[in-house]
């Protein structure tokens, strides 16, 4: 009797493993469909993986934001020349950069700089030609700006780096020594500084990215850092490791997101309600 007991514990736990095996192969070819820019194939994927297992909140999550993703994306498509086109376009850009799905957001990037030829949105589409193997296009956008940016000449040493010119990459580095530094030229910085070798150099600055960034944003940074192709021989080195969990000294308020802060119960704890 004992060991029928044992026998029935052991298929029961082998029933449960299989099950579980499926639910995340299910959510894993929903990840990849997703990073390939299939998000159709993404969304089934996924839909059944959160099916399957109710009490996953990830699954369940990762599901209904692609499912609103797909729906802003069809959005943007049918009514072009909407007013609020540009705003809902940058939501829709955070989430694909969020993500990594490189060929879906250099697309919308053309979009977004062909409407909004901006010096900012030149960096960011510089940027997506790079992520897509395209550095000599990165290349001559950005050479030719007539104003360049701080931002700018990063994405340019990115692409050099790409490009396989680390003279030119080293040389765009040093000069933003003097630069006004912001988080996202840090970021910029620590992947040029990795891919050139740099270590030391690139694992203090993502530090001091992570001390300069409030709390709510570090998960999305660690993303970004997960999917920058600079950062692949880095990801199991432990100061690398270390970095990604550096605290941040940037003070966040408790925000109930509430419609107005004289009746928010934390105004008087808030630096953005004085």
């Amino acid at each position: 009797m004992k060991e029928l007991s044992i026998i029935l514990s052991l298929t029961l736990a082998l029933f449960l493993s299989i099950a579980v095996q499926a639910e995340d192969t299910d959510y894993q070819t929903g990840m990849t469909a997703l990073k390939k820019g299939e998000l159709n194939q993404a969304l089934t994927s996924l839909q059944q993986a959160a099916v399957k297992n109710p009490h996953n909140k990830e699954y369940a999550q990762e599901f209904m934001i692609l499912r609103q993703v797909i729906a802003i994306q069809s959005q943007l498509d049918r009514q072009p020349n909407v007013t609020n086109w540009n705003p809902t376009a940058q939501r829709l850009r955070t989430y694909y950069e969020q993500k990594g799905i490189d060929s879906l957001l250099l697309n919308l990037d053309q979009k977004i700089y062909a409407k909004h030829p901006t010096v900012n949105n030149a960096a960011l589409l510089g940027e997506s030609f790079v992520a897509n193997d395209k550095a000599d296009e990165a290349i001559a956008l950005l050479s030719n700006l007539l104003q360049k940016t701080p931002l700018t000449q990063a994405v340019l040493g990115l692409a050099y780096l790409k490009d396989d010119d680390k003279e030119a990459a080293s040389y765009i580095a040093a000069s933003l020594a003097d630069a006004l530094m912001t988080n996202p030229l840090r970021l910029r910085l620590a992947r040029i500084e990795s891919g050139l070798g740099q270590k030391d150099k690139a694992i203090a600055t993502l530090i001091t990215l992570f001390e300069q960034t409030p709390p709510s944003q570090h998960i999305a940074i660690r993303e970004l850092c997960k999917n920058a192709t600079e950062f692949t021989s880095l990801q199991s080195d432990p100061a690398f490791i270390a970095a990604m969990q550096t605290s941040s000294k940037v003070t966040e308020s408790a925000c109930s997101g509430g419609s107005s802060c004289g009746t928010c119960p934390m105004r008087a704890q808030c630096p953005s309600a004085q």
